[in-house]
């Protein structure tokens, strides 16, 4: 019974972790689309 709960326990961190993962990244698109002058040099890279 132990075991179960314990792996019940991981999959809500990895959960949370992921959650957490998903709101940085929107963190960091959101300054690149207040400052529309970092965009093109992002391009330029790709080419």
């Amino acid at each position: 019974m132990a075991d179960k709960n314990i792996k019940k326990e991981n999959k809500k961190k990895k959960k949370k972790e992921t959650k957490q993962a998903n709101v940085s990244s929107v963190s960091y698109e959101q300054p690149v689309m207040s400052q529309p002058e970092l965009v093109p040099k992002k391009k330029k890279k790709d080419e």
